[in-house]
């Protein structure tokens, strides 16, 4: 076992690299480094993989960095865009109608970049509310690949009755109950 200093700077400079690379992130490195050292101390293992103690276990460096990156005090060190998708919600923003202000969207791009503010769906609709053919339309494709998931497509969903406002909640029996009372009205 050696310490990351006593390791050749050739030699120290891949394993860090590789670490970086196999966490799956983009790391500010020189400032996270920095940051886990200070309080941390790196070294290598049998293997020769650089290691710490991390959490009262000792870890490979690159799962921590993956660890630590997402949910520890180095996101502050990692490039928003690097963190997978595979999150249902990142920075609780489904929408753009979520981001209120200029601000808000300047800080959502800034963190996780022009593409997926871009990719955002102008407002948010939760799949499990959807009772039409118009409104499914209207789902992402992540929520239109999660109710496929479960078996449902468009064909599942009704054409919406051409007597019902687009976005109204309308009583179904009330409506029965006035078609009843004036069957000609419409």
């Amino acid at each position: 076992m050696k310490e990351l200093d006593e390791l050749s700077n050739e030699e120290a400079v891949t394993k860090l690299t590789a670490a970086f690379e196999e966490s799956g992130l983009t790391f500010d490195r020189a400032a996270a480094l920095a940051a886990l050292r200070a309080d941390h101390h790196i070294y290598t293992d049998d293997e020769g993989n650089l290691v710490l103690n991390y959490e009262g276990s000792t870890q490979k460096l690159s799962g921590v960095l993956s660890q630590w990156g997402r949910t520890g005090a180095g996101s502050d060190y990692v490039d928003g865009r690097s963190l997978r998708q595979d999150e249902k919600n990142p920075g609780g923003v489904r929408a753009k109608s979520d981001l209120v202000d200029a601000k808000a969207k300047s800080a959502y791009i800034s963190k996780h970049g022009l593409t997926a503010y871009e990719k955002l769906a102008l407002t948010y609709t939760p799949a499990e509310e959807v009772r039409f053919k118009d409104e499914y339309s209207k789902l992402t494709v992540a929520q239109k690949s999660a109710l496929a998931a479960k078996g449902t497509t468009i064909t599942a969903f009704p054409t919406r009755p051409t007597d019902q406002i687009r976005g109204s909640f309308i009583a179904h029996d009330l409506l029965a109950k006035q078609r009843a009372i004036n069957p000609n009205k419409r």
